[in-house]
């Protein structure tokens, strides 16, 4: 499995996070336990979805250790991105 990934570390509840995409791509956040999960292969959840618009921007729902991912979701093809933490709860 292909991804971008940024450990984001401990993060407080409604931290904002952008991420700047040079096309479509899916951005996730997901917390250390689910991202385990999410890079076995396995079942996991996740804040997030498809971004058609750049930048994409999630807020963190509860404090915690979270990863912010970018992924084609199985698709070909390449993306670039950049990912930034825009305001620590």
């Amino acid at each position: 499995m292909n991804f971008l990934h940024s450990d984001l570390g401990q993060v407080g509840a409604g931290t904002v996070v952008e991420f700047g995409l040079n096309g479509r791509a899916f951005v996730r956040l997901i917390d250390s336990a689910n991202f385990s999960a999410y890079g076995s292969g396995r079942r996991y959840t996740f804040i997030g979805g498809e971004a058609v618009r750049t930048p994409a921007r999630l807020s963190v729902p509860h404090a915690g250790h979270w990863h912010a991912v970018v992924d084609l979701n199985g698709q070909a093809g390449s993306i670039r991105a950049s990912i930034n933490v825009l305001a620590i709860a």
